[in-house]
């Protein structure tokens, strides 16, 4: 399994990198809100100490 990111631009996915898909592959997507979305949802402040980088890492890789 592999995370990509991808906007939704008039009605179509462009993947924000690319796939090493041959054409015509089928794959199935899950809609999740990005993890900054989550975060401010969560009203967490931004404090010094926290690294926020490696807790979007960590989200991701818990996928």
């Amino acid at each position: 399994m592999e995370v990509v990111e991808a906007v939704y631009e008039n009605d179509v996915l462009r993947p924000l990198k690319k796939l090493n898909l041959p054409e015509h592959t089928r794959v199935r997507i899950v809609i999740t809100p990005d993890i900054d979305e989550i975060i401010d949802s969560m009203l967490i402040r931004k404090v010094e100490k926290i690294n926020y980088k490696r807790l979007k890492e960590a989200y991701y890789e818990s996928l």
